[in-house]
């Protein structure tokens, strides 16, 4: 089940800002972290997913890409004002703060590891999915794992993505 349009949207404007609707369509830094936002806020929230399968760039949703072209970005200029009067309860805002916190990095430490922005939501939605999805648990299979689907990681920057989610998750 998806998240309606107004709900998708909004999430979107909550987490990134107005400007990154506008920037969807030409910009493939909005699309990835699109798909790694909504990955993540959509499992650790518990709620109703999109079907997400592994990709290039980590975890993937056809039907998420599908209803951002269709329905958000050509939405009308109605529909934005719909979806503009609309805001998330304090529970909804809570789920976002979740998902925001798991993604928080400061610039020095993604300087320091050579990740840009993009490259860290990558990094940590591909851990989560193959942590929840293929159910690896031994740290060492999946920086492995890890380090053969994506050689554009190091093997130190995916030890540093799992300690950071770790910590992130509170999980040993």
């Amino acid at each position: 089940m998806m998240f309606s349009n107004k709900v998708l949207y909004n999430l979107l404007i909550e987490s990134f800002g107005e400007e990154f609707i506008n920037n969807y369509e030409d910009n493939y830094e909005c699309r990835l972290l699109t798909q790694k936002f909504v990955y993540i806020f959509q499992n650790i929230n518990d709620l109703p997913n999109y079907q997400y399968s592994w990709y290039i760039a980590g975890p993937y949703s056809k039907e998420l890409t599908n209803q951002m072209y269709n329905n958000i970005i050509n939405a009308d200029s109605e529909k934005y004002n719909e979806w503009n009067n609309s805001s998330f309860n304090e529970e909804g805002k809570k789920y976002i703060r979740r998902a925001k916190d798991i993604f928080q990095i400061s610039d020095q430490e993604c300087n320091e590891n050579n990740l840009s922005k993009a490259d860290w939501y990558e990094l940590i939605a591909s851990i989560y999915y193959l942590k929840e999805k293929d159910k690896i648990v031994d740290d060492n299979k999946l920086i492995d794992t890890l380090y053969l689907a994506k050689e554009k990681f190091t093997k130190e920057q995916i030890k540093f993505g799992l300690k950071k989610f770790k910590e992130k998750l509170g999980v040993g």
